[in-house]
């Protein structure tokens, strides 16, 4: 039996994305990164991923229209109200497909995978008692984020780079005790953004779970756009994800 596997990726269409090298590219075509996943998951041979797209819903009704045009066979279209960041998508697309999977791919829309092979070193490490592999893990404390982090909190790990895979019996295990998956606020200030990353994965190190990450093998990027700069970690190793522009 093959294990299931819904690759959600966290789209956003808006000013926000308004970064100068961007600005181009979306006026010709809002729809870019979309087609993008779309072109690198029609390239797999495998009926072991289906993939939920999921757009803020105030978007222009022609673009809703083209997008709805993809949505059948592997790929799932959602409209969603913009809250809470990538968090928020991930955590309430996660909590609508609950039992229909195995594991889930988190991915932002400005992202991709860089070969076609890229869930196995995942999936190799998502196992005792790990619920979450991603590009980075780092650690949290007061004394780092005095700004998000209490001063009574021991450190903990966190999804510093947080695309990656999570295990769907994980997810129902902190869903039927938290009746929500990830710890988050859906605030669409910078400020939550930020707080949410650090603490998304909170409820599952708080009860026992793992998290890890896959430098070991392979380097992690993070683009970040408003200074148009490429970080690159383990940068001599061979990469699983890449951005699609810098």
């Amino acid at each position: 039996m093959n294990t299931r596997v819904n690759y959600i990726v966290a789209n956003y269409i808006g000013p926000l994305r308004s970064y100068a090298h961007y600005q181009g590219l979306f006026d010709k075509d809002p729809l870019f990164f979309f087609k993008k996943h779309i072109d690198f998951l029609s390239k797999l041979n495998s009926d072991q991923i289906t993939a939920t797209f999921v757009f803020n819903d105030d978007i222009d009704p022609k673009l809703k229209f083209e997008l709805l045009g993809y949505n059948f066979g592997k790929f799932e279209i959602i409209f969603r109200k913009n809250s809470g960041f990538s968090y928020g998508i991930w955590n309430d697309t996660i909590i609508k497909n609950l039992n229909d999977y195995d594991f889930f791919f988190l991915i932002e829309d400005d992202y991709i995978p860089s070969r076609l092979d890229f869930l196995d070193p995942f999936l190799d490490r998502l196992k005792d008692k790990v619920a979450f592999v991603c590009g980075l893990i780092e650690e949290a404390s007061p004394d780092r984020f005095p700004d998000h982090v209490p001063y009574y909190e021991d450190p903990f790990p966190f999804p510093s780079i947080s695309n990656g895979l999570i295990s769907a019996e994980a997810c129902r295990t902190i869903f039927k005790k938290y009746e929500t998956i990830f710890k988050i606020n859906l605030n669409n200030d910078y400020n939550s953004a930020y707080t949410n990353q650090i603490y998304f994965c909170k409820y599952f190190t708080d009860n026992g779970y793992n998290i890890t990450d896959t430098l070991d093998e392979f380097s992690s990027s993070y683009n970040n756009a408003t200074q148009r700069e490429l970080v690159i970690y383990g940068d001599k190793k061979p990469s699983l994800l890449e951005p699609i522009i810098i």
